[in-house]
């Protein structure tokens, strides 16, 4: 602090009579101020240090030293991601913690810097429409399109040639692009460099897609027997069946919630419950083959207008002779209230409010040998009811 302001106004010239009374008091004012600075607690003074920024690390550095594989999926359903977190827990189960396993869904990739910097990842693509990438994947189908022009046409080299691969194709042949996103995805990984493990798989809804699935993670594991540089050796102790793990919250004196809740029909989230006004066999009764006319009322939903090409999913129901058969066989009592909680990967059939046993047969489970019945039969072995 400087003093030389303080005592030139006292004393190095010599003031007017009439001003002494302001010079007293400007004195006091400063003499007031510096105690006040050289009173205050040092704590208040604060000293500024140097701000420290911590660079967040990923999963895949952080285990930098282990093999690992990326497992994407467009799914427009749900299929393709229950089908990629199987093969995921098959891909733990069988090699253990010496290998890192991420299943992803393919919006939240950041392709263009990651797939290039990949050793091996899987993709499980569902075709929606006509030939067209399910909602999720789009942004990576164009993506991807538009690498494979520019390397065609000379403006890029091929980036993936340090990349291995496999895809399997979710669709329905009952159409005419039967899994066209599946097939022209396979052909653009190659088109960059990339190199596949195994043939394409091409599950078909209209016949038996988890025969189709089943049969292709069969010959992806013994590609990957015969191709140890990629995932290692199989563990030793990989044996155990890996299952989808539940909490569960039985409640009492509870109302058990709707299945479903009732939106207005723009997604698979929000669906409308609808009247169905009439169902009309069109093949005749000498075909094998069924093809049925539906008319469905939505006169009531404002926001909900139909145009020609749009799809309409419908969340089906279990016979009640199934349901009952279904839960005598797993000894749940069909009245039990409760939440479902999940707590693994695998799971998929989170009930986040409160539902009644019976309206989990009912719309919850696709049927009896589905895998996503393994799941309900996991929970109930997890859980012993009153």
């Amino acid at each position: 602090m400087e003093h030389i302001t303080v005592s030139a106004a006292l004393g190095n010239e010599e003031a007017p009579a009439g001003s002494m009374p302001i010079v007293l008091a400007s004195f006091l004012l400063v003499l007031i101020t510096l105690l006040i600075f050289y009173l205050k607690p040092k704590s208040a003074i604060t000293e500024s240090k140097p701000v420290v920024v911590k660079r967040t690390v990923s999963v895949a550095e952080e285990n930098a030293d282990k093999a690992s594989v990326r497992i994407l999926y467009g799914t427009q359903t749900g299929t393709a991601e229950r089908f990629a977190k199987q093969l995921g827990n098959e891909l733990r189960r069988k090699y253990g913690s010496s290998i890192l396993v991420e299943v992803l869904d393919i919006e939240n990739y950041k392709a263009e810097t990651r797939l290039p910097k990949e050793k091996f990842v899987l993709f499980l693509m569902a075709t929606y429409g006509d030939g067209e990438p399910t909602d999720n994947a789009a942004e990576f189908y164009n993506w991807i399109v538009n690498e494979v022009e520019d390397v065609e046409n000379g403006v890029k080299d091929r980036f993936l040639e340090d990349v291995q691969f496999g895809v399997f194709g979710l669709g329905n042949k009952q159409y005419e692009h039967f899994n066209a996103v599946g097939k022209k995805l396979y052909q653009a990984m190659q088109s960059l460099g990339a190199r596949p493990v195994c043939r394409r798989g091409d599950g078909d809804d209209d016949d038996s897609i988890e025969d189709d699935f089943e049969k292709w993670c069969t010959e992806l594991l013994a590609a990957l027997d015969d191709q140890p540089q990629l995932l290692g050796a199989p563990a030793e102790s990989g044996t155990e069946q890996v299952m989808a793990t539940y909490r569960v919250e039985v409640l009492s004196d509870a109302q058990e919630a709707p299945p479903f809740p009732d939106g207005f029909g723009q997604s698979a989230h929000d669906p409308y419950w609808a009247t169905v006004t009439e169902v009309r066999e069109l093949h005749t009764a000498a075909s094998e083959r069924s093809c049925v006319h539906v008319e469905i009322d939505i006169s009531n939903n404002r926001q909900l207008r139909y145009e020609t090409g749009d799809h309409v999913g419908i969340h089906a129901r279990n016979e009640d002779s199934v349901v009952s058969a279904v839960a005598a066989a797993l000894g749940l009592p069909l009245e039990t209230v409760f939440v479902l909680h999940t707590d693994g990967e695998g799971a998929r059939y989170a009930l986040v409010t409160c539902c009644a046993m019976v309206l989990v047969m009912r719309h919850g489970v696709s049927s009896p040998v589905c895998p996503a019945m393994h799941n309900m039969h996991a929970c109930s072995r997890r859980h012993v009811l009153p």
